[in-house]
Parts: C-alpha cells; structure tokens; sequence
C-alpha cells in the first residue's frame, strides 16, 4: 500500500512538473524556445558475408593412417562440392582434428583394441 501511494505521488510530481515545463515553452515570434527536436529515420540492407558450417567425418580403421587416408578422401569430396558452389579455398578451414583410439570394452579380460 505505501509503494503505491509514494509511485502515485511521484507521478503526480513529475507529470506535475512536464506540465510547468510545457507552459514554459510558449511560442514567440522567433517560434518556439527552450526545445530540441529530432527526426531521423535509418536503413541498412547488406547480404550476409559469412556463413559457417560445422562438418565431422569420423573413420574407424586397422591404423591411424588408414583412417586418416579414408578421412581424408571425405573432406577432399566436402571441398570439391563447397568449391563447386563458387566459395573460395582460403574460405574453408579446418578447425579441429582428433585421433583416438577404439577399444571393445565387453571383452572381460580387459580392453581389447579394435
């Protein structure tokens, strides 16, 4: 109850006061004093510059290399289709590789690589 009856009078007060502000501002010869008036309108149309796609290729193989080599040929073919549609090679980059090794963990007398 007392929060609203202080933002009741503080409403009062400043609407108050915009009301003595206003009278002040009455219009003489030289037109209206006391007052800043500001139009403005803006636009801004620009097509996209850039555009990021995240691609994971995973390979499973006998040895890294192997599965590099396999990974490889998949990210050749991404960069042939990526090229083909007009983006520019120094626009595609690789961002991260990993290599881990594949373990059968069902196997009861310890794990077993893949």
């Amino acid at each position: 109850m007392g929060a609203a009856l202080i933002l009741a009078l503080t409403t009062f007060l400043v609407g108050n006061s915009i009301v003595k502000s206003n009278k002040e501002n009455q219009q003489t010869s030289q037109g209206i004093t006391n007052t800043i008036s500001v139009m403005g309108e803006g636009k801004d149309y620009v097509s996209p510059d850039t555009l990021v796609i995240s691609v994971s290729i995973s390979e499973l193989a006998a040895t890294t290399k192997d599965a590099q080599t396999q990974a490889n040929q998949k990210v050749a073919k991404v960069n042939d289709i990526l090229s083909a549609a007009g983006i520019a090679q120094k626009d595609i980059q690789t961002t991260n590789v990993n290599v881990y090794p594949e373990y059968d963990r069902s196997n009861a007398s310890g794990r077993k690589l893949l």
